[in-house]
């Protein structure tokens, strides 16, 4: 083989893998969480879109809590809370995610990997490929403000992620309840970008 058609094939590589890597990239952009790395604040749709992220209510960890069985709630959003940031992992199925507080590094889980409706929803350690109570799918079901809005859907259970009682309130109870066929503002939810 000639030194100018080895230039070419090498060339053609690069060209090849450089596209391969854009699809890959563009593909999990359509995702809720792009980059493992980025952290989001969490919001109900019941809040209203969150344009000005601060004048609504964020998903979090109660009283900033690192523990295990800590309870997750709403409550209005503030600069520089890590316990208030997510990460979104995803999982090897491609369709799952788990919910990963940036303060404490643990995952939004079911409590008791409990099927039942009104069950808490807490952090606790992260666990592995089957522990299917920390694991959440993200179900799009509407779109209102610019920002698309779904239901967190759990593995174990197949209830959704939703605020307790419809409670606008600050340190309102986040737990499973029935998704519904048709999905209500308090347990659909839309995430955006802190960082």
């Amino acid at each position: 083989m000639s030194e100018a058609a080895s230039v070419g094939r090498r060339s053609l590589s690069v060209v090849l893998a450089v596209l391969a890597a854009t699809v890959v990239v563009v593909v999990a952009g359509n995702g809720p969480a792009n980059a493992a790395a980025t952290q989001w604040s969490i919001h109900a749709k019941m809040d209203g879109a969150p344009t000005d992220p601060y004048a609504t209510r964020c998903a979090e960890v109660a009283g900033a809590s690192t523990a295990n069985s800590a309870q997750t709630q709403m409550y209005g959003c503030r600069t520089h809370t890590t316990h208030q940031r997510w990460y979104f992992d995803l999982l090897p199925n491609g369709i799952n995610y788990r919910l990963r507080n940036v303060k404490s590094g643990k995952c939004m889980n079911v409590k008791g990997a409990s099927k039942l409706e009104g069950a808490k929803v807490i952090q606790y350690t992260c666990g592995n490929a089957d522990t299917y109570n920390d694991q959440w799918r993200p179900l799009k079901v509407s779109s209102l403000g610019g920002y698309d809005y779904y239901q967190l859907m759990n593995r174990n259970s197949t209830l959704c992620l939703t605020v307790q009682g419809g409670s606008s309130a600050d340190g309102a109870d986040l737990i499973q309840g029935n998704c519904g066929t048709f999905p209500s503002s308090s347990n659909s939810f839309t995430w955006r970008s802190t960082v």
